[in-house]
């Protein structure tokens, strides 16, 4: 038998599978880090999405003009009295909240970035409007109804998951406190 570096045939392929298997462990790390790059990309894209979506709320001069006709027609009294006369600003702003509702059942929108930036004003809208019947009240036209039930059940279905609380919660006593 021939050496070569002081190692014999059967010696330099075990020393070989050796080096294949620190190459393939290598390799695998290499694809795991890789995937966790991937995956925090994905999840700063759906967080920026969900910021911008958000923003509208408060950006868009369309949508804050019709929350201040919404608001000053809530004072005055006139919303409640004459629901059918603001039916297209309250489908308005029902329908952008519906889409950031959408957008959050299909993973479009980060769910927390969403309840920690308008989980008080989806469910102030919720019940102000929905749960209230203003807009089936404003949906009105000619006695037939152009809202139904199911109009907004991703909004309504949202609230109603923010408001259960968790085994945990419940077992161990922590949770919201009741004001």
């Amino acid at each position: 038998m021939e050496k070569f570096l002081g190692f014999d045939s059967l010696q330099w392929a075990g020393l070989s599978a050796i080096a294949s298997g620190i190459y393939d462990i290598l390799t695998l790390l290499l694809i795991g880090f890789a995937a966790l790059q991937i995956y925090f990309a994905r999840r700063e894209a759906q967080i920026n999405r969900t910021l911008t979506a958000c923003d509208k709320y408060d950006l868009d001069p369309l949508l804050d003009e019709i929350c201040r006709r919404l608001d000053i027609a809530k004072n005055s009294g006139d919303l409640v009295a004459n629901p059918p006369k603001y039916r297209l600003d309250i489908y308005s702003v029902l329908n952008y909240l519906e889409s950031i509702a959408i957008g959050v059942r299909h993973g479009l929108y980060c769910r927390k970035t969403v309840r920690a930036q308008m989980e008080p004003i989806i469910v102030g809208y919720v019940e102000e409007y929905i749960d209230s019947g203003l807009v089936f009240k404003a949906s009105v036209t000619a006695s037939k109804p152009t809202v139904s039930e199911d109009t907004y059940e991703h909004m309504i279905a949202l609230v109603k998951r923010w408001s259960r609380v968790p085994w945990y919660k419940r077992f161990f006593g922590a949770g919201k406190p009741k004001i």
